[in-house]
């Protein structure tokens, strides 16, 4: 056991002895490093709010017994001669600031080569992380842990068991940091490059600078117009902004022009299907779109072909073709014996094919949170964002908690065509939306 020398008193943490000293990287994340560059890396940003202002010194010593209770987090990213792997380490990562611009590139020497970095603003404590690390699901976990931590040493906070939430002080477990996707049954599955999809154009903005509007949304509303469909709410939302999607190419294109598919991508916990507790990537994603080149769709019946495409699509089996296609790409015998400096042109090519071109935008729900009632009461707000892309000008992150479902729009150009439309149709069907921006804007619609 380690001792942890708090203001408060000293906290006996386990030692992590029986941690494996690095780690390969899941099926999902084999494909990110090849994706960095100095201009770009695959990062999102989860946040939590407190009603307490926080001490940046207890801060630090909540992030060292978090990192010793989920060690897959502390770890570099390092060149192996054909792959990337994880090299784990027992420093931790500096606590800075937060900044208005978010999630700008990260630099990982400054950052003492961590995938991960913990920033704070008077109440509120952000995680920002490189996906190579983790998922959105394993990412606020840790978080939620962090913040437990935090409130035990800074006010004797009583940690009861939950989903969200582990105790900082027990010890690591093997299934919280192994490959989930080796669970998985092995089936068939190809890469197939789609058509072109509709992406909007605008304004590039500096690269430094990402622009966040969040639209906060009563939960029970958004369930009302869910039901009103017969549709779940990630399906709502979903037809929302496929609806956004055809408003803003049919008003920026002549009629003569081709049209080109609107196509809304739609990241899937895997761990609904398969039992796990894996607090690395989990997940695999899913295209739902139409084609208005057939025509304008109303919304009733992109809400019908959103339902019928999910229901389609997000199943055990198909979900299991999609998991192949990553399997396989460890596994091919072409690649495995290519070393990685040769590996990264064919990769980035084919990120470039089968990525974002295909893809008009991102939705991604977390779905509902519930914490422990003596949690929750320190916890007032929990917010997600994504960070750029390399071809989608803007992407969509949802999270609900404490009745309020914030809906996080990040974008790369200056026009917020897309988050006007969406907004615009839920305050159509009389959804109460707030909108607040790091760009000084909020209003109440």
């Amino acid at each position: 056991m380690e001792t942890i020398l708090t203001g408060q008193r000293n906290m006996q943490i386990p030692a992590g002895r029986e941690i494996p000293d690095w780690l390969k990287l899941d099926n999902t994340a084999i494909i990110f490093p090849f994706t960095m560059s100095k201009n770009y890396a695959s990062m999102f940003r989860i946040s939590v709010t407190l009603r307490e202002e926080i001490d940046p010194a207890i801060l630090e010593d909540a992030l060292k017994i978090t990192l010793k209770r989920i060690p897959s987090f502390g770890c570099k990213l390092k060149h192996g001669l054909f792959w990337h792997y994880f090299d784990r380490t027992d420093h931790i990562p500096p606590i800075r600031e937060d900044v208005r611009n978010p999630l700008t590139n990260m630099d990982w020497k400054d950052n003492r080569d961590f995938l991960f970095r913990v920033r704070y603003y008077r109440c509120r404590i952000s995680l920002e992380v490189f996906h190579a690390l983790a998922d959105g699901t394993g990412a606020l976990i840790f978080l939620l842990t962090l913040a437990a931590a935090y409130l035990k040493l800074a006010c004797g906070y009583s940690y009861e068991p939950s989903l969200w939430v582990l105790n900082p002080f027990a010890w690591p477990q093997k299934s919280e940091y192994e490959n989930a996707y080796l669970r998985c049954p092995v089936t068939k599955g190809r890469l197939k490059a789609g058509e072109q999809a509709y992406h909007l154009n605008g304004t590039k903005e500096n690269r430094r600078l990402l622009s966040i509007i969040t639209g906060r949304i009563p939960v029970d509303k958004i369930r009302e117009a869910a039901a009103k469909y017969d549709c779940t709410v990630t399906a709502f939302l979903t037809a929302v902004m496929l609806y956004a999607l055809q408003e803003a190419q049919e008003a920026a294109h002549p009629p003569m022009k081709k049209l080109r598919p609107a196509v809304v991508t739609l990241p899937v916990n895997l761990r609904r299907f398969y039992p796990s507790h894996t607090l690395r990537n989990f997940f695999a994603c899913v295209d739902v779109g139409i084609d208005p080149k057939l025509g304008h769709y109303s919304f009733e019946e992109i809400v019908s072909r959103v339902k019928h495409s999910m229901a389609l699509k997000i199943t055990e089996k198909e979900l299991n073709s999609v998991i192949t296609v990553h399997a396989n790409l460890a596994k091919n015998r072409f690649l495995r014996g290519i070393p990685l400096f040769l590996k990264r042109p064919f990769l980035q090519l084919g990120s470039r094919i089968f990525g974002d071109r295909s893809s008009s935008t991102t939705l991604s729900n977390l779905g509902n949170f519930v914490l422990p009632p003596n949690l929750s009461e320190h916890i007032t707000a929990i917010d997600c964002v994504n960070g750029r892309h390399q071809r989608k000008t803007s992407t969509c992150v949802c999270v609900s908690y404490g009745g309020v479902l914030s809906v996080s729009f990040s974008r790369k150009i200056r026009e917020a065509e897309l988050e006007r439309r969406f907004f615009t149709a839920l305050v159509r069907m009389r959804i109460p939306v707030r909108i607040e921006s790091n760009q000084d804007t909020e209003e109440e619609s």
